[in-house]
């Protein structure tokens, strides 16, 4: 709590934050921002999701990880608990994040990510 500061514009969470944690962390700060007589609205919340894509689901996967559609569910939820932006991180998923790793199925896994979690009307 007490290190927000008059100056701090958000926080970003690391990649291995889990993601279970994240309503309880934006609680935290948006609180230490009212101590410290900041608009807890104007501090922006990021999370690093350390993403990776498969084919099927199970319970025993953390956040993050599973077919798009747990995904986008667990993106939800990061909405839900006030997030304002989720950066998707490809690098700690062991199929892609490593010097063995097929490049072309890196690539293709992150054309994937990229074309089924664009935000909706981005135009770009």
């Amino acid at each position: 709590r007490r290190r927000s500061h008059p100056l701090a514009d958000g926080w970003i969470s690391s990649s291995r934050f889990s993601g279970a944690d994240i309503p309880a962390a934006v609680s935290t700060i948006r609180e230490a921002a009212e101590a410290a007589g900041r608009n807890p609205d104007e501090i922006r919340i990021v999370v690093r999701g350390s993403l990776k894509l498969r084919e099927s689901d199970s319970s025993d996967y953390p956040t993050m990880t599973g077919t798009a559609e747990k995904i986008k569910d667990d993106l939800a939820a990061y909405e839900q608990a006030g997030t304002d932006e989720v950066f998707l991180d490809l690098n700690f998923d062991e199929r892609i994040g490593n010097p063995d790793a097929d490049p072309a199925r890196s690539m293709a896994v992150a054309h994937e990510v990229l074309d089924t979690f664009a935000p909706a009307g981005d135009g770009a």
